[in-house]
């Protein structure tokens, strides 16, 4: 993924913060609770809302995931989030604590193992990667054997 790029000109969205009520579980890994019973692989899609612990537990592993790789302390603007069974789907806009610094969106696929979410791909979204491709999740599928597809915004399963 390299570096995150600022962007510029983006009107001021309701961010979300973290204040990690979860708690780190063995080796530092944030820990979230069992999904609640609507999230069995059979169940339908859904958002955690905001303030959930499955929903900060979910944001703080792509919150460390990208602190690890840019050296960046960032706050998100969700713009989609869906979970069913042990996969999720996030879509983001980081920008920094104080609002001075956003960045281009994020996309992130976290699977949930152990009680721990952690990010399982963080796709480049250069113009010519295969993020941008008609057949990503076809070949993302083939790569996570029971992946979802009701996780991904309908734009993104044409």
């Amino acid at each position: 993924m390299g570096r995150l790029r600022a962007r510029a000109g983006v009107g001021l969205l309701v961010a979300v913060m973290l204040t990690v009520t979860a708690g780190p579980g063995p080796g530092g890994v944030l820990w979230a609770p069992p999904a609640p019973a609507c999230a069995e692989q059979g169940g339908p899609a859904y958002t955690p809302p905001p303030g959930s612990a499955e929903r900060r537990a979910i944001l703080e592993a792509l919150r460390r995931q990208l602190q690890e790789l840019n050296g960046l302390e960032l706050v998100f603007e969700v713009r989609h989030l869906k979970v069913k069974g042990d996969w999720a789907w996030l879509e983001v806009d980081p920008r920094s604590p104080d609002g001075a610094g956003r960045f281009e969106p994020v996309y992130a696929l976290l699977r949930r193992q152990h009680g721990r979410w952690q990010v399982a791909e963080l796709p480049s979204t250069e113009e010519e990667s295969p993020f941008w491709q008609p057949g990503y999740l076809k070949t993302l599928r083939a790569r996570f054997p029971g992946l979802p597809l009701e996780i991904f915004p309908a734009r993104r399963r044409r």
